[in-house]
């Protein structure tokens, strides 16, 4: 019995390592972290809604990396920080116009890899 699940872990660990490996190819592509390309998802995915505790509850990174990305991103101009009308501490994580356009060239990309890749 624990031998099978050794074998299955081993097994799972193949397969989380593979699907990593394709991500950080192609955020590298475009220039980003595979990190970066998951924030981008989510900034994306809640774009009236998003804070830096929503990205980090979702992908369960440390406040520190997202913070670091959120950094980045702000500088190149693809997003920018709303104050919350609800909670002066809390800020909404928007898309700037060419941070919108960014977004949906890098996603859809990787949109489409992930359909491929399905079907």
């Amino acid at each position: 019995m624990l031998d099978e699940i050794r074998k299955s872990i081993r097994c799972y660990y193949e397969v989380y390592f593979g699907i990593s490996a394709v991500y950080e190819k192609l955020a590298k592509m475009h220039g980003l972290t595979s990190a970066s390309l998951f924030v981008l998802l989510i900034i994306q995915e809640y774009p009236e809604q998003c804070t830096q505790r929503l990205i980090c509850d979702k992908l369960l990174y440390p406040k520190q990396t997202v913070n670091t990305i959120l950094d980045l991103f702000e500088k190149k101009g693809l997003i920018y920080k709303k104050v919350a009308d609800y909670d002066k501490r809390n800020k909404y994580i928007l898309l700037t116009e060419p941070g919108r356009k960014y977004a949906d060239c890098i996603l859809s990309d990787t949109l489409h890899i992930e359909e491929e890749a399905l079907v």
